[in-house]
């Protein structure tokens, strides 16, 4: 159990830098010059602000108490379980049985 919570917040730590990551390509010139965003500009600015939004709700349901609520702990630990079983490409509309 302590093995795959380790595994489980060094994953969340690559998620967090992959996003740090994303936000500073898009704010900082290189010496390739200023950035651009590829694709889409308003669906990516949707789907920010969605997580953002649902990153808020995690958080608050969390933070705003002092006793670590058990209700909350076990609805993500539920949510994480379920996004295990969905294939990478899912988004693309492709399936992992095709």
């Amino acid at each position: 159990m302590l093995y795959s919570r380790r595994k489980a917040v060094a994953r969340f730590d690559a998620l967090v830098n992959k996003r740090a990551n994303e936000r500073n390509r898009l704010l900082y010139a290189t010496a390739e010059g200023i950035p651009r965003m590829v694709g889409g500009v308003r669906e990516t600015l949707d789907e920010t602000k969605q997580r953002v939004r649902l990153e808020l709700v995690v958080f608050l349901l969390i933070d705003t108490v002092k006793v670590q609520q058990q209700f909350v702990v076990q609805a993500l630990d539920a949510f994480v379980r379920l996004m295990k079983l969905i294939p990478d490409n899912a988004a693309d509309g492709e399936s992992s049985s095709s």
